[in-house]
């Protein structure tokens, strides 16, 4: 169990989350998570509009590897991109890439 620690550059905390956000009344604020499978094996990006719920989802061919993860949600999320306030996740490696 003992593998190396990852330290994310520029983390914030989401208590730093602006209030606008947090009130889920302003269209075009995201969550963006993953679902893995058991045993690590396979992975699901998930990026959900936090005021409507629209929910976008995509399987990711290389888990949560964090520059394969970053271009799926780039291309995930092109067709939107007018809609895009916020992004927010958790602090995971998956998103090192932030």
């Amino acid at each position: 169990m003992g593998g190396k620690r990852v330290v994310i550059p520029d983390k914030v905390s989401i208590d730093s989350r602006p209030d606008v956000i947090n009130q889920r009344e302003r269209l075009g604020d995201r969550e963006i998570d993953t679902i893995v499978g058991p045993e690590n094996k396979g992975a699901i990006l998930t990026a959900a509009e936090r005021t409507t719920g629209f929910l976008l989802m995509k399987k990711l061919p290389r888990g949560k590897n964090a520059k394969a993860l970053a271009k799926e949600f780039f291309f995930l999320l092109v067709p939107y991109k007018q809609a895009v306030n916020s992004i927010t996740s958790d602090n995971g490696t998956g998103f090192y890439e932030h």
